[in-house]
Parts: structure tokens; C-alpha cells; sequence
């Protein structure tokens, strides 16, 4: 079995952030299955997971959840 969740390392301060799959954390994933990663021009990194999409801002250190919501037709697709 491979690592779950995802590793983030920052060469300024040779750190290493491992982010997993928790409900109830700021830090925590949609869930522990990601299939891609992307870093913006913002510097914010892209998520994807097999349950929505996170956004982790390390400048303000938070992940916000996007999820599909079969009410509302412009949410995102679903899987």
C-alpha cells in the first residue's frame, strides 16, 4: 500500500507538511485518495480527491473543501 494522504515540502525551510484525511481539522483533507495536485499563482495548492476538491493556503494555513451538491446544479460535477 502507498503513503495516504499527501506530503508537501517547502524548500525555504526544509520542512515537510503531511496532510490526511480529517473532519474535523483545518488541515484535514476531503479525503486520503488524491489523484492531482497543482500550485496557482496565488501559491495556493490544488487538491483533487476522490471526494471534492481542497485548496491549502500556506499563508494563512487552511484547506477549504469543495464537494458536490446534487441541489444545486452549479456545484461540481459528480464522480
Amino acid at each position: 500500500m502507498g503513503i495516504e494522504g499527501l506530503q508537501i515540502y517547502d524548500p525555504e525551510t526544509s520542512k515537510i507538511a503531511h496532510f490526511r484525511y480529517n473532519q474535523f481539522s483545518l488541515l484535514g483533507l476531503s479525503s486520503d485518495r488524491v489523484s492531482c495536485i497543482t500550485e496557482d499563482d496565488k501559491g495556493k495548492i490544488w487538491i483533487g480527491t476522490n471526494d471534492g476538491i481542497n485548496i491549502y493556503d500556506p499563508f494563512h494555513p487552511t484547506i477549504t473543501h469543495y464537494y458536490h451538491d446534487p441541489s444545486n446544479p452549479r456545484s461540481l460535477p459528480s464522480k
